[in-house]
């Protein structure tokens, strides 16, 4: 499938939904796809993100769809580091959904120096 087809296929065969985190704070969602299994691909999933960013997660779990639609050789898998427009991405287990294993996007560990550990010292760092 070219890039072309795999835009065509992800914008009229599936969806991205997002619902409210069900434990957590009421402000924050979960966003999924919905609809990759018919291809023998797994479902994306984000979890906790903010209001205002559901519409780039949304975009961003299209996007990777349409990628992994057109290039089937290269498929996401559990502990991988993946590159989106200069962003690093982990994959790692996500929850089940409607019976179908999902994916889970998070954003990798971020170094925190010595000194900022347990409070940010804008001093250490002039």
């Amino acid at each position: 499938m070219n890039e072309d087809e795999a835009y065509l296929t992800v914008a009229q065969k599936t969806v991205v939904i997002f619902t409210p985190e069900e434990d957590k704070h009421s402000d924050r969602f979960r966003v999924r796809s919905f609809g990759m299994e018919k291809h023998g691909l797994h479902e994306l999933e984000i979890h906790e993100v903010d209001a205002l960013f559901v519409p780039t997660a949304m975009k961003m779990i299209n996007d990777l769809n349409m990628y992994r639609l057109a290039h089937p050789d290269r498929p996401f898998e559990e502990d991988q580091d993946i590159d989106y427009h200069d962003t690093r991405i982990v994959v790692i287990e996500g929850d089940e959904f409607r019976g179908n294993k999902c994916l889970r996007l998070v954003a990798p560990p971020m170094p925190v120096c010595e000194c900022c550990k347990d409070e940010f010292n804008p001093e250490a760092h002039t």
